[in-house]
């Protein structure tokens, strides 16, 4: 959330998330330039607030976010600190950032998993990709997951614990759990 001080009184601007269909989705970010200015952290501010206040279906699950996805077109995406992704308080508390990120290697070894995003809440995907590739990349390249996804599943049928399980053990080999 953006901060502007006017007549001494600080501000808050809410950061509005951009879904599924926005054509500013499938804009490529561009380099950051560093010493990282204002307008800059004030993008690492507002992704922070983003994920924190996620609606709907991945509001308390979202893991990372990227800078298009809240229409700002720089190279820029952030992920929560793994070892608190299932903390009830501590989720969204430590971050890593990623800035002008790019891949000097990868894994010749696929996998194909389920993966879902936070601008997308009525699927999920089954996606082929490197081993060790995340999904806020490809936003940074105006990438969307129905762009990659050779199979989609209505979120709208885990939402209940049974359906989920059900999905869970129909498709454990898609998953990642670490």
């Amino acid at each position: 959330m953006a901060r502007v001080v006017k007549n001494n009184k600080v501000l808050f601007k809410q950061t509005q998330l951009l879904f599924h269909g926005s054509e500013l989705l499938k804009v490529p970010s561009k380099p950051v330039e560093f010493p990282l200015n204002q307008e800059i952290n004030d993008v690492l501010d507002d992704l922070q607030h983003a994920i924190r206040n996620v609606q709907g279906f991945w509001s308390k699950k979202s893991m990372a976010i990227s800078a298009p996805q809240i229409g700002k077109h720089h190279r820029i995406f952030l992920i929560c600190a793994k070892k608190y992704w299932y903390h009830p308080y501590l989720m969204y508390k430590n971050f890593h950032n990623f800035i002008n990120p790019e891949i000097l290697e990868y894994s010749n070894e696929k996998i194909e998993v389920w993966e879902g995003c936070v601008s997308n809440n009525d699927h999920i995907y089954l996606v082929e990709r490197p081993k060790d590739i995340v999904h806020e990349l490809d936003h940074l390249n105006g990438i969307q997951m129905e762009d990659i996804g050779k199979k989609q599943y209505p979120i709208s049928q885990l939402i209940e614990q049974n359906d989920y399980d059900k999905f869970y053990d129909e498709n454990k080999d898609h998953i990642l759990e670490d």
